[in-house]
Formats: C-alpha cells, structure tokens, sequence
C-alpha cells in the first residue's frame, strides 16, 4: 500500500470497495474468482494477494510451494495459513494469515518473477501435514506423465538433506511408493489400494495400440499380460457430451483389441471393483499367493492371528540409500531450475500469527 501512495494513488482510490484487502498493508486489484473455481485455484489466488508483500529475501515454501507447484493437497491444507520464509539469521515474516519461517541455506527457485522453494524441499516440509497416502500422492505429482518437476536422485537427496527431523520416517516410506507417469491423485489412490488388496503392482499410463502402431487409449493402470485396464473417471467425463461421446468410441475400440476396461467413478462400491478386478486376473491364470505357513517354532508371545499386520504384496521398491547419486549434501549445485541460491535446507524457526493464535506467539523447531 505504501507503494501505491508513493505512487501517487490517493488514500481515497485505496479505501474503494473493488479493492480486496486480505492482508495488512496491501490491496487486490485482482478480478473475483468464480463461484465454482477449484480448490486449488483459490489457494493460488490467496498466493498472488500475498506475492507483492513479499521482501527480496522472502519466498514461498512449504504448502504454500506446493500450491505453487501443482501438488495435490487437502484442503485443510492448502486452505490453511500462507507459508512464507526467509534465509535465516532473517527474522521470520510475521503477517496476520501467515505461517512465517526462517531457513538456513534454503533452496529457492525464481521464475517468472515468483520466488518459491524447490519442489523437493517443499515435498518433505508437507510429511509434517499429510498422512502417507496424502504425500505419496504428492509425491507422484511431482513426476507426472506431461510435468516431471523433478528426478528420483533429487528428491532422494533432499531426503537425506532432511535428516532425521520430524517426517523423516514417513518421508521415506512415501518414496519407495512413489510411481512416475501418474496423472491424477486418484490414479494414486487406486494404485495403493490395488497394491494393499494383494494384487501385482499395475502398469501406470499404459499405451494400448492396435495391429497398425495407432494409439487406441492410454489406460490409467493396466495389467498387459491380462489385457486389463483400469480407468478412474471424474464427473466432467459425464457433464460433457463431446467427453462422453470420446468415451464411448475409446471403450469400444479397446473392447475390439481384446482388452477388458474397468471403469471407476465416484460412488461405486470398492468391493465389486475389486471382484470384478479379481475375476479378470482369474480368468488370465493369475492366482492371489497363499499366505506363509505358520511356523512351528511360534513364540508363545507371539499375538494371536488377526491381531497384526498382515505382510504386503510383493512390490517395486526404491530405497534411498541404492539410487545411484543419492549422496549427503552440504552444500551442492542445483540442477532444478534457475535460481540464485541452491544449498542445504535446515529449518531453524517458525513463527506463526493467524486468526486463532494470540500476537507474538513463536513456535521454536531445532535442527
């Protein structure tokens, strides 16, 4: 607002209703967002409200990065407080609506006039937010089929960067479940509970063509060996005609290959999908694996059956400490994206003002 006074618009102009004004000392020109405008665009307009208050040393990070980035959050979450951080001895920001945190070394990306925690920090700040389906979700977006935003050795170091800090755990059970290719969150979604069903780990944006080389469809998850594939469809498949009708022409062009497509939508019961699913696999000489014999030399402490965990599926894993070039960082050159400072991410305080805390309220994180 200050600039905008230098700049010779009178208080008057400032007060005007058309001017939204979410946080203090600055004003939204900025047109309103639809009333059905998704979730995560009206988390990036709050970002945009907030950008011009931003200092030369401040940037987005943690939700707030992730909002920047595409990940998909709850909105819990990403309707929650504006992140925003600043390169420690600094003085965490400190802005009614606001999370502010003080970093040493962090790593920030410029672009396009946005300053923004790399994508990889920004995932691991989130393993204190999200459950574990949550961040393996976000996690697949951060290598989606048509936006890789990152590599596997990246994210692999800004795990090991993050040390044993809260998350750590969970960040790394995250990882070795992350896929590349997805492209939605449900398709995640899917994947997972596929997985923890006891059936073999799909085929993510698999390609079916036919005799010809021509692509018939790329299905969301797909067993090639059974010719079956798995399609999550959100409402706008049915609201629009022309999305529909594309359907209907795709559905029958794989039932001509041979394929078999279990289509999903919101509201179907997960158990007949399943039986559908097992059914299929049956038929294509799949057979669901016999549970491990109990041994004979059984602890007499041993809890009783049904009262532990049962054991996973034979799965796909990626372990940090195996990924080739997954080194311990201290300092380090970046490879993400142009930007002035890539280094080592070690969160150092937090301070946070909102609607619900009193003023002045700090909230001290050590390394």
């Amino acid at each position: 607002m200050r600039e905008a006074l230098s700049a010779g618009v009178s208080r008057r102009r400032i007060r005007r209703d058309d001017l939204a004004r979410q946080y203090h000392g600055a004003r939204s020109s900025l047109p309103p967002l639809a009333t059905d405008a998704k979730p995560q665009r009206i988390a990036f307009r709050r970002l945009e409200e907030y950008q011009p208050l931003l200092s030369g040393e401040q940037f987005f990070s943690s939700a707030s990065a992730a909002v920047y980035w595409g990940l998909p959050l709850p909105w819990a979450v990403q309707g929650g407080p504006v992140h925003v951080a600043t390169q420690w001895p600094n003085r965490a920001p400190r802005v009614d609506g606001t999370i502010g945190h003080a970093l040493r070394r962090p790593h920030v990306v410029e672009r396009d006039g946005w300053r923004v925690q790399a994508p990889t920090d920004a995932w691991c700040e989130l393993s204190t937010l999200l459950t574990l389906d949550e961040l393996i979700a976000a996690g697949d977006a951060l290598f989606y089929r048509q936006r890789k935003l990152t590599t596997r050795d990246r994210l692999a170091n800004a795990i090991r960067k993050w040390g044993s800090k809260p998350g750590a755990l969970l960040l790394r059970e995250a990882f070795e479940l992350i896929r590349e290719n997805a492209e939605s969150p449900k398709e995640t979604e899917w994947r997972l509970i596929l997985m923890r069903a006891g059936f073999p780990e799909p085929t993510i944006s698999h390609e079916v063509r036919d005799a010809n080389g021509e692509l018939i469809a790329i299905l969301d998850l797909a067993y090639e060996w059974a010719q079956t594939g798995l399609d999550y469809e959100g409402r706008h498949h049915a609201d629009d005609p022309d999305q529909f009708a594309r359907d209907g022409v795709r559905y029958n062009a794989l039932q001509r290959a041979g394929w078999h497509d279990i289509r999903i939508m919101a509201g179907m019961a997960k158990a007949d999908i399943l039986d559908d699913l097992d059914e299929r696999l049956t038929k294509k000489g799949w057979r669901r694996p016999d549970p491990p014999a109990p041994s004979r030399h059984t602890n007499r402490h041993s809890p009783p059956p049904g009262r532990h965990k049962s054991t996973p599926p034979v799965m796909e894993t990626y372990k940090v400490d195996d990924l080739p070039g997954a080194t311990t960082l201290g300092r380090h050159e970046c490879t993400e994206g142009p930007h002035e400072a890539c280094k080592s991410d070690d969160r150092v305080q937090t301070t946070a003002r909102n609607q619900g805390e009193p003023r002045g309220r700090k909230r001290d994180i050590s390394c």
